[in-house]
């Protein structure tokens, strides 16, 4: 069953502004992002740009006609088959099932005859394959899952409009998946349809790939850093637990473990950044999820997670708008984000409600006497006015719609 396919206009303007730019186009992002149907958008864009059907050309290694391509030359052998003289655009989606790809998508970019998009599920796709390979060569877009004023697009094209804060409870409760959100799903079938995507990834990307043999072991892991999220923890918080429930781990093993679900796209790692000695510190990071649905399918949508799940979505969508993110760390207080794009920095502290004073305090009270950057408080409250003029108070649904 095919399902309509939603423009998701800032990736797509994003990509354009690289077309016939002489380095390959790597969009990368969990399985089921939306990084296929953003390549289709690609296509049609090239098409309409050419008015020459043959002069691209489409592959999606996820499709059965495609499933015995396997490796470096079966790639190579089939793509003589298939690219003619009038060939000028490449387009290979979910090129990591090909073992030896990066070597036929190098000569290919070699040959300075073709503008190339590939997309990938796997972070490794850029830290160990491709960079050795054309290093220098390549240009990346990170597709994340839909955004909240994505989710509002959406609903508006499906006909389905509703007001926005009955949209972000939606959105709250089902995630961004794409493929939830275009099939209209409920929340029951949205947590089975994640839940599937999630041990997909575990069972291809992870415990396949990286051999891993304790799967109960990796599972406890995963739960831990999705129960944790908005937590500082370190590897030996986790090791601990684990410890208590009569599961040992050694450090390394762990490390591995949380490895291969950044490299997954699973979850992402965000480092403490000490504000006053500019550095960036080692221990006690933070883990976001790629989309917080992953963390209501596999755990279940418990009360218990509002405030991590709130500040991972303000997370997200601080990378959406293309900041870098760190936790600030500063003397014996924390700001939950240090976010920075060129010369606009911004200090962002999430809660869920501001309803008590010593609540009021903390979040307020984390700034310090920080001089430079724009601080904000940003919590579900409404009407909230802020103790401090220097510091801005924003709605949520508010900052993620303005």
């Amino acid at each position: 069953m095919e399902y309509e396919i939603i423009e998701r206009k800032k990736y797509l303007d994003e990509i354009i502004e690289f077309v016939d730019k002489p380095v390959i186009k790597v969009l990368t992002g969990i399985r089921r992002g939306g990084k296929s149907s953003i390549m289709q958008m690609v296509k049609q864009h090239l098409l309409d740009r050419s008015d020459i059907q043959e002069s691209v050309l489409y592959i999606n290694f996820e499709l059965l006609e495609y499933i015995n391509i396997t490796n470096q030359q079966e790639l190579a052998a089939y793509l003589k088959t298939v690219i003619t003289p009038k060939t000028r655009y490449i387009l290979l989606d979910e090129i990591q099932f090909v073992d030896g790809w990066e070597i036929v998508v190098n000569g290919l970019h070699a040959s300075k005859k073709y503008d190339i998009y590939i997309t990938g599920s796997n972070s490794n796709l850029l830290s160990s394959e491709l960079s050795t390979r054309i290093a220098g060569r390549f240009v990346e877009f990170h597709i994340g899952t839909l955004t909240f004023s994505e989710h509002l697009y959406f609903q508006k094209r499906l006909g389905d409009p509703d007001d926005v804060e009955t949209e972000f409870g939606e959105y709250l409760r089902i995630g961004g998946f794409p493929v939830v959100q275009v099939a209209g799903m409920n929340a029951e079938q949205g947590d089975k349809i994640v839940a599937d995507i999630y041990n997909s990834i575990i069972l291809r990307d992870l415990v396949k790939r990286k051999r891993i043999r304790n799967t109960d072991q990796l599972d406890r892991v995963v739960k831990f850093a999705l129960g944790n999220i908005g937590n500082t923890f370190s590897a030996k918080s986790i090791a601990d637990y684990l410890k208590s429930q009569n599961r040992k781990i050694d450090i390394e093993t762990l490390y591995s473990y949380l490895d291969a679900l950044e490299e997954a796209f699973i979850i992402a790692r965000v480092n403490r950044y000490d504000i006053k000695g500019k550095e960036v510190l080692k221990t006690f990071e933070k883990f976001y999820v790629a989309d917080h649905s992953i963390l209501q399918a596999i755990l279940g949508n418990s009360p218990e997670f509002t405030s991590g799940i709130l500040e991972n979505i303000v997370y997200n969508e601080l990378l959406y708008r293309g900041y870098t993110v760190n936790i600030g760390k500063l003397g014996d207080k924390e700001i939950d984000f240090v976010a920075t794009k060129g010369k606009d920095l911004k200090y962002i502290q999430v809660a869920y409600k501001l309803d008590s004073m010593a609540t009021v305090d903390r979040e307020f009270g984390a700034f310090g006497r920080l001089a430079s950057g724009e601080k904000l408080v940003i919590t579900l409250e409404k009407n909230f006015r802020s103790p401090n003029d220097n510091i801005k108070h924003y709605n949520l649904i508010d900052w993620l719609v303005g």
